[in-house]
């Protein structure tokens, strides 16, 4: 019986196919959540509690980071500005708005979704001479986006991806070609590859490119 087996090609000219891919994968999860949102929507409208409103804004939060984090510099190369291009004028508007919100809401305090103000207490005058009596900080803040958003979010991934995967298929398509036309014999002298697991010492580095 014959033995189907793989070999590591981590080579440069695969390289964006490794990124895309690596994109995908990011958007797909991005859906998820979005899903996983939408799916506990009841319980987030009848429940108010801490507890909740901390799970609401922990999945708002990741599915922005998720998506937003495709379109940022990095090691990775960035999805195609023409990928944008091709979407919707809804798709696209709709890219705007999380995109800001990434940059101004999640990843740093810049909006007017996270505000302090801060109040003076007054000593009011029946009660003595006029006097300010204390002095607090009342944060105020967006805690989640809405269900009607999150869908928006998860329709957009959606689409995005979809423009991907077609680049995938081409590119993949590309490195075959390029791997067919080295000699065959210098796949075959190669062991199957372990699984690279990465190490607490890793987590200030960046990965190299290939």
């Amino acid at each position: 019986m014959a033995t189907w087996r793989y070999v590591d090609f981590s080579v440069k000219e695969a390289q964006r196919l490794a990124d895309l891919t690596s994109i995908v994968v990011d958007l797909e999860t991005t859906e998820i959540i979005c899903n996983l949102f939408t799916k506990r929507a009841q319980q987030f409208e009848q429940s108010k509690d801490r507890e909740t409103l901390v799970l609401m804004e922990a999945l708002c939060t990741a599915a922005i980071v998720r998506y937003g984090r495709s379109f940022v510099s990095g090691v990775r190369q960035q999805i195609p500005v023409q990928v944008i291009d091709q979407l919707s004028k809804k798709h696209q508007e709709s890219h705007v708005f999380f995109m800001d919100l990434r940059h101004k809401w999640v990843a740093h305090s810049v909006n007017a979704f996270e505000c302090t103000d801060v109040v003076a207490y007054l000593t009011p005058e029946e009660k003595g001479p006029k006097n300010v009596s204390g002095i607090s900080a009342r944060p105020m803040r967006t805690v989640s986006l809405g269900i009607p958003d999150m869908l928006r979010l998860q329709k957009l991934a959606a689409a995005v991806r979809g423009k991907l995967n077609i680049l995938i298929k081409d590119e993949e398509q590309k490195v075959l070609c390029f791997a067919q036309s080295l000699p065959p014999d210098q796949f075959y002298a190669k062991d199957t590859p372990t699984p690279k697991l990465a190490e607490d010492k890793d987590a200030g580095k960046s990965r190299r490119k290939w």
